[in-house]
């Protein structure tokens, strides 16, 4: 067996899309309280292929788009651009992501769910940030679904930790709360906010999410909601701040993920 991580190109993207459409329906239907069925079906492989083809035309040097693959097979993929600005104010003590913004955003990093636990989802984040620690960047962010335990459990253990910023995405007509992680792939003496789903509200405007939907360099949830109904006006976004955090070193990756 040879696994290793290479750059996307545009022979991958059929592959890309069924992982991140498998993924997805699977994600929601854990998560969302009551996700329709019909909803779910109409998140297919197609929907995500001209989001796929745009991302891969791309010339911009800051965006990438990795594969892990195990004898040559796609088993999972991995993408980064330059961060999205958080629609956020902290009302008190400014929060860390706010004094010091991220360089770069995880837009979307997945495995297939038959190849789980070989590692292909550490060998991609590895691959990612060694990409952006080369290129300069210093803080990485990304937008991770709180009822996600496994995800929870892998970015904290590779050194991610709350930023103490939230937002809700309209997905299927439920709002989908997604929480803001980050790390310093320099290394950061700051305090995070704990993940404990308290505090108090602080911003509900300001973020370009909904305006720009991304569906090549967007989350899951986001991807859901574009697909749902991109435009519907009544989608919303929120920020809260949160307390008493610590960061776990990066280089506690979990290699089984």
């Amino acid at each position: 067996m040879v696994v290793s991580v290479r750059p996307a190109n545009a022979a991958d993207i059929a592959v890309i899309s069924g992982i991140q459409a498998r993924n997805m329906r699977q994600e929601l239907a854990m998560t969302l309280p009551n996700a329709a069925p019909v909803f779910l079906q109409r998140i297919v492989p197609a929907a995500f292929v001209p989001g796929w083809e745009i991302a891969l035309a791309d010339t911009d040097g800051r965006k990438h788009v990795l594969v892990a693959t195990d004898d040559a097979e796609i088993v999972g993929f991995c993408a980064v651009a330059p961060a999205e600005e958080v629609g956020a104010k902290a009302m008190g003590a400014p929060l860390p992501i706010m004094e010091r913004p991220a360089d770069a955003q995880i837009f979307s990093l997945e495995v297939d769910p038959g190849r789980l636990g070989n590692g292909h989802g550490s060998r991609l984040l590895m691959a990612a940030t060694d990409i952006l620690g080369r290129t300069g960047v210093g803080r990485v962010q990304l937008w991770l679904n709180p009822a996600d335990s496994a995800k929870v459990r892998f970015y904290q253990e590779a050194g991610f930790a709350p930023a103490g910023v939230r937002r809700g995405l309209d997905v299927g007509g439920q709002t989908l709360t997604q929480h803001l992680w980050y790390t310093d792939l320099r290394g950061s003496d700051q305090d995070q906010g704990e993940d404990t789903g308290q505090g108090e509200i602080v911003a509900s405007k300001g973020s370009d999410y909904r305006q720009q939907p991304s569906p090549h360099f967007g989350t899951c949830a986001e991807n859901a909601k574009n697909v749902g109904d991109a435009n519907d006006p009544g989608s919303s976004e929120r920020a809260e701040k949160v307390e008493n955090g610590t960061q776990v070193p990066l280089s506690r990756i979990n290699q089984n993920s």
